[in-house]
């Protein structure tokens, strides 16, 4: 059988980041957007370990023997042997990766890897690659911020470095939101439709589990100072519940920041144990999710157009049809601009009926536009904007994996018609100022997913629950 030799492996040469998203979001073509980085054919992550020269290639050889596999059993592809599937749930993104889980964006490499993310630029490849084994055991490798470690090399009496990003974890610090009392603002769409609108057929099952049963686990990637020496698999869990020793479902909520793409998702599948643990069909898979709130800071603080420094009431700015974070559908979304959400506030975002409300939102565009439904919101502060999804859900008969999306962009704003008759002085500008910054990775502050699959007539499920 041909197997690709070291020399054979190539990455695709991407110009921007910009366009890596687009290629994740699926909203340009690969082959129109990028080539390889030496013209050499590539191969992605979802190549089949058979068709690798494994035992010979400085980078796969080494991670194969961190999980202590001298022999990979035949027809299983690196994404899943590896565990790149944990490490990058997303499978458009992962197409763009390498075997070896490389891309190039620019001059700089950037290498998903279970430690995190490393980068350097292309003229250290082969440095990199040759002494992966150490690279990989993050010897000499020094602390620059909370999150981003270098390793100094000397080549050619040149001094470059090679830096690694903790792609996988959180800081412990909390987000403190201040309550500032705001009034109330009262306006005329109800999150929560009235509960004798139409209910999808395919969700009333949904209504017979038993969610209170299911075990549920706290979720959310911490990094400890001084231990992430420990490696990333510890801070990066999935988790799993049995329906036999041969059957599971699967299951995780993540956030991961690769430095060239962020993503907060969630993910589940149906497994079935052969000499590893492969994806197999459930009867039916559910992942439904609750009132998930996402924070993207921005870069600089926009000053309110206030005097004296107070903070302003929160405005109504408008709403507008686009694609809602999770759904990869089209849905009303509102947006308000002002204060910052309060402590309050957020827990009220949890506190609703969860299942009925989950099939009472099934997302129907030209029922969201008749019945002014709103589907989501944006919360538009002078330091940072939030992301509010309403409870949704999927739900796949004869399905092995069901995953969601739910990060997004600034972007999203720009294009909103602002209403002016209500609004005072100067709150255009502001806006208009705001828009034209570019958010920093989006982080995710609370949510709960619950998942469940139905096999042989039995249904077993969990729920991962993010707390502020």
């Amino acid at each position: 059988m041909a197997q690709y030799t070291t020399k054979e492996i190539d990455m695709l040469n991407i110009d921007s980041k910009e366009t890596v998203k687009k290629l994740v979001n699926q909203e340009e073509s690969l082959t129109s957007l990028t080539k390889s980085f030496t013209g050499n054919k590539i191969q992605n992550l979802l190549t089949e370990m058979n068709f690798i020269d494994y035992i010979n290639d400085p980078v796969i050889s080494v991670e194969l023997r961190s999980l202590g596999i001298s022999k990979p059993p035949t027809n299983i592809n690196i994404y899943e042997l590896l565990g790149y599937d944990n490490l990058v749930p997303n499978l458009n993104f992962a197409k763009l990766l390498n075997i070896r889980g490389e891309i190039m964006v620019r001059d700089t490499i950037y290498k998903i890897s279970p430690a995190g993310t490393f980068y350097f630029h292309k003229s250290l490849l082969d440095y990199f690659e040759n002494n992966y084994s150490n690279i990989s055991a993050l010897e000499d490798f020094e602390k620059l911020t909370d999150r981003t470690y270098k390793r100094e090399v000397n080549i050619n009496k040149q001094v470059s470095s090679i830096c690694l990003y903790d792609t996988y974890a959180y800081d412990d610090k909390e987000d403190l939101i201040p309550d500032f009392h705001m009034e109330e603002i009262e306006t005329k769409t109800s999150p929560i439709p009235p509960k004798n609108e139409i209910i999808d057929n395919n969700w009333e099952e949904a209504q017979d589990i038993d969610w209170d049963s299911q075990p549920s686990y706290n979720t959310g990637a911490n990094t400890v100072v001084g231990k992430w020496l420990e490696g990333a698999f510890g801070r990066n869990k999935k988790y799993t519940s049995n329906f036999d020793s041969k059957h599971r479902i699967w299951a995780k909520l993540y956030y991961y920041d690769y430095v060239i793409y962020s993503e907060i998702g969630a993910k589940t599948k149906m497994q079935k144990k052969k000499v590893a643990w492969n994806k197999t069909k459930a009867e039916k898979l559910y992942l439904i999710w609750n009132s998930m709130v996402i924070k993207t800071d921005f870069p600089n603080t926009v000053n309110y157009p206030q005097v004296g420094g107070n903070q302003p009431n929160r405005y109504f700015l408008g709403k507008r049809i686009e694609k809602v974070p999770g759904t990869n559908k089209e849905g009303l979304v509102a947006y308000y601009g002002g204060s910052a959400l309060t402590d309050a506030e957020l827990k009220k975002f949890a506190e609703a009926d969860y299942v009925n409300n989950v099939i009472d939102l099934k997302i129907h565009v030209n029922e969201d536009l008749s019945k002014d439904r709103i589907c989501a919101a944006k919360y538009i502060t002078n330091k940072c904007m939030y992301t509010v999804i309403y409870p949704y859900g999927k739900m796949g008969k004869n399905a092995e994996i069901l995953q969601s999306t739910f990060d997004s962009d600034l972007h999203m704003i720009i294009g909103l018609k602002t209403p002016t008759s209500h609004l005072p002085k100067g709150w255009e500008n502001w806006i208009k100022h705001v828009s034209g910054q570019k958010p920093k990775a989006p982080e995710l502050i609370q949510g709960e997913i619950r998942v469940a699959a139905k096999h042989n007539g039995s249904i077993k499920g969990l729920r991962l629950i993010k707390q502020k």
